[in-house]
């Protein structure tokens, strides 16, 4: 290791981040004495790409004339030996051309030609995958097509039928999945009041018929939310006139949040049955 040659490989700007990892590596196993001769493998593994990846980013840094890709061979059995990486700061990137990397006159032992890996001409290795740094996403994910079943079954009051209900769900489309998932507790509330006499609706036959589409209710929607109103103070109003088929439906939790945004008190809950 040397602190030169890592000091060296940092101070180098407009790299993106996987080469310069890949230099920096390179510098770690320099010798001041012998020079550098890390295998391909051990690079790979000290800087989590694939062989292939590594490849691409030597190939880069040798454009751009920080390194020098120099093979070796025995004399003996002209068998391949490890390559010498000659960095930007040794006296031999000055030298004469003759020592600059080339493909040497040497026979291979294989009765085979000596020809690299398919789909991939200037590389010995296939190259399996790209740079293996995950770029961030361009445009966030919308939050309605990260809506789970479960995050639906949990908001639904009326839990029955929960097979049919997670059949019916997948026959969605992510942003049918996301309305249903926001709106249900509002439709429910909504249903209930509109049909005081009836019995509380499956969750299966809600997402089937996407009745959070209804058109009555997307008109008493839009008038709530232009009051004002939002599926939490729906809540908070089941809360405090203790409406069974929703009260036993809410969660410590859910009652612990609308108690912080001062929609209900603690002792309403407590009247209503929710254990906090």
């Amino acid at each position: 290791m040397s602190h030169y040659a890592t000091n060296w490989a940092i101070k180098q700007r407009g790299l993106n981040a996987a080469t310069k990892i890949v230099l920096w590596h390179l510098c770690d196993r320099y010798n001041p004495d012998f020079g550098c001769f890390p295998k391909q493998e051990t690079l790979a593994e000290a800087c989590e790409m694939s062989r292939s990846s590594i490849n691409t980013h030597l190939k880069k840094l040798e454009e751009l004339g920080l390194i020098r890709r120099q093979k070796r061979f025995d004399k003996q059995t002209k068998q391949q030996k490890s390559t010498r990486y000659i960095l930007g700061f040794e006296p031999e990137m000055d030298r004469d051309n003759e020592s600059r990397v080339q493909n040497l006159d040497t026979e291979a032992v294989s009765r085979f030609d000596q020809k690299p890996c398919p789909d991939l001409n200037e590389s010995r290795v296939q190259n399996l995958d790209t740079n293996p740094v995950r770029e961030p996403l361009i445009e966030p994910v919308n939050a309605q097509a990260r809506a789970s079943f479960s995050d639906f079954w949990e908001n639904w009051p009326n839990k029955v039928a929960k097979v049919s209900a997670e059949k019916a769900w997948k026959k969605l489309t992510p942003q049918q999945k996301g309305e249903a998932c926001e709106k249900c507790l509002g439709w429910f509330d909504w249903w209930r009041k509109e049909n005081p006499t009836a019995s509380p609706l499956h969750p299966a036959s809600f997402l089937n018929a996407r009745r959070w589409e209804d058109e009555p209710f997307t008109k008493q929607s839009q008038r709530s939310t232009d009051d004002g109103g939002s599926a939490a103070r729906m809540l908070a109003e089941c809360i405090i006139d203790r409406r069974p088929w929703v009260v036993t439906q809410i969660s410590a939790a859910k009652a612990r949040d609308m108690i912080s945004q001062d929609l209900v008190t603690l002792e309403q809950c407590r009247l209503a049955g929710i254990v906090i």
